[in-house]
């Protein structure tokens, strides 16, 4: 075993982890070994099994996990631990344990631009804000779609309809509807997918053919 550990840790190093336990040491790194051995044909070269003896708490095979495609180090690690709740009173009782770097694969996911430009926003329509009698129009309207599960947002004040589009971009809403005066006296709901630029005018009691232009 001694023979085989030292093909892949350093003179240095096994010199250091050797004051540890041997026993345990042997036992750790012998399953380390055999793991590599399993892995290897699958393009795994070893570069990282010097650094990752640094754990030596731990009593078996021990794993850390790299993004590709980022430089940063690992995001994830973790290893097998014997006895691992004997200090809890239940002795004998091995277990295998992993940790992740959220705050690494944060950095990852948004240096690799791999967000959905959906988690920019929870809301899928934006009722723009007219003035009061254009929202006291369409409130019973963004009341009705909220109950059938559709994340309805009201413009909060009446600004200029170019700050509400770029409130809308900006927060990634899909949709957009505008009701002025004439779709109160035709008692219609205009609404318009921001993407596609399609805009359907519907019946303000046509719920169901709200959703389903919505779901589209």
């Amino acid at each position: 075993i001694q023979e085989d550990i030292s093909k892949i840790v350093s003179d240095n190093q096994r010199k250091q982890i050797l004051q540890i336990d041997k026993q345990k040491l042997l036992a750790s790194n012998y399953s380390l070994l055999i793991l590599y051995h399993i892995i290897a044909p699958y393009g795994y070269d070893g570069q990282h099994a010097e650094k990752i003896l640094k754990s030596i708490h731990h009593t078996g095979a021990i794993f850390e996990i790299k993004a590709l495609d980022y430089q940063i180090g690992s995001i994830s690690g973790g290893g097998r631990y014997d006895n691992l709740t004997g200090i809890f009173g239940l002795p004998d009782m091995s277990g295998v344990g992993i940790s992740f770097g959220a705050d690494r694969i944060y950095d990852v996911l948004k240096g690799l631009d791999k967000f959905p430009t959906s988690l920019g926003s929870s809301t899928t329509l934006l009722f723009a804000n007219m003035g009061e009698s254009e929202c006291a129009y369409i409130l019973p309207i963004s009341i009705a779609l909220r109950a059938k599960g559709v994340s309805v947002e009201v413009y909060p004040d009446s600004n200029k309809l170019k700050k509400q589009f770029d409130y809308a971009d900006r927060k990634h809403i899909p949709f957009l509807s505008i009701c002025g005066q004439s779709e109160i006296e035709g008692g219609v709901v205009q609404i318009k997918n921001l993407s596609s630029g399609e805009q359907r005018t519907f019946a303000k009691d046509d719920l169901a053919a709200m959703l389903e232009f919505l779901e589209a």
